[in-house]
């Protein structure tokens, strides 16, 4: 029954994570949380994001961000907090 239930989250929380990756990707180029490095190649982006909804880390540096990447950020931390 769990099993059943937890479809549609994951479903809305891969998408999500999905699509923020892909968004800080290109709206981040020169944040070394974004690029990828020798350890975990082309996936570091994505594991910036996963360590983001489990609110593991430093953060991202927001010093050369444009006000549309805070917006994602604070909605997509407000997402995964609180609505899932």
């Amino acid at each position: 029954m769990i099993a059943a239930d937890m479809v549609p989250f994951m479903v809305i929380l891969s998408c999500a994570m999905l699509g923020c990756t892909i968004f800080f990707t290109i709206n981040l180029p020169s944040s070394r949380e974004f690029r990828p490095d020798d350890t975990l190649g082309p996936f570091r982006p994505f594991v910036t994001v996963y360590h983001m909804a489990l609110g593991i880390g430093q953060g991202i540096d927001m010093s050369t961000a444009s006000v549309t990447t805070a917006l994602i950020v604070t909605s997509f931390m407000s997402f995964v907090v609180v609505v899932l």
